[in-house]
């Protein structure tokens, strides 16, 4: 038998759900995730989704956990895409979300102060954007002031102590139970009962494992096999509890290419 050595795995997370949560994440992977391997796993909190893009591209990192904006980037340059599945979804959606009781201003108001997370942050920003101009809303007027804050906590906050009137989290359906309890684990419960929805949008392809060139095509598969095992195993328990997911799914290819499209549509 053929003795393949060890190699390293670089995983590199994405900084969208906190810095404190990404932490416990990176935390708990370190602890767990290279055993479930079989590899040494290296792992690192991205400072933007830009720098997680630019991971992937340069061969800089083996494996980086993705939103679909920068998915759908570095889709032609993967060795393979294992989109999460949460709640029996691998697709999800985004909820606009608001102070309770001030619904009545996302139909009748403009000059709205909006707090996004990321330029290429899909639940947070891009969906968000694509339903208000599916809604014929003029975003020019609608949104009289737009700032990114990192991070669906940060973004939250500021809409709970009004420096923002609006903002959005990624959901994965649009069961209002679902709803509230993202907006209860993204923003804390404390917060929770001072929002409410206002909108859900489309669905598109979920966040995803993406496996890059910096990996040799046998090793990928080998990895694929440990991601997606035989029907009488699981995925690694470790990974799963830390990005809070059932299990993951092999994305065929061009899944994304929708996304893409979004990416360069009108906002």
């Amino acid at each position: 038998m053929r003795y393949h050595p060890p190699v390293t795995i670089r995983l590199r997370l994405a900084p969208s759900i906190g810095t404190a949560r990404a932490r416990a994440r990176a935390e708990l992977l370190e602890s767990s995730l290279g055993a479930e391997l079989g590899e040494p796993v290296e792992i690192r909190i991205s400072d933007s989704y830009e720098e997680l893009e630019d991971d992937a591209r340069s061969a800089g990192a083996e494996l980086v956990w993705a939103p679909p904006a920068v998915v759908a980037r570095i889709e032609p340059l993967a060795r393979a895409i294992f989109k999460c599945v949460r709640s029996g979804h691998s697709s999800y959606r985004s909820a606009l979300v608001m102070r309770r009781g001030e619904h009545t201003a996302f139909t009748s108001g403009e000059g709205l102060r909006a707090a996004w997370v990321d330029p290429l942050s899909m639940g947070g920003y891009l969906l968000a954007m694509d339903h208000l101009v599916r809604e014929g809303l003029e975003v020019e007027t609608f949104l009289a002031q737009q700032k990114f804050l990192g991070s669906y906590p940060d973004a939250i906050r500021e809409v709970v102590y009004d420096k923002a009137d609006i903002t959005a989290v990624g959901v994965h359906s649009d069961d209002p139970a679902h709803i509230d309890e993202a907006i209860s684990r993204f923003g804390g419960a404390v917060h929770a009962d001072r929002l409410a929805h206002v909108a859900v949008t489309r669905a598109v392809p979920s966040d995803a494992l993406v496996v890059t060139e910096a990996l040799d095509p046998h090793k990928t598969e080998r990895l694929a096999s440990r991601l997606l095992p035989a029907s009488d195993h699981r995925a690694p328990a470790g990974l799963c509890l830390a990005l809070e997911v059932e299990g993951f799914v092999r994305a065929n290819p061009g899944e994304y290419a929708a996304v893409r499209d979004l990416l360069t549509g009108p906002r």
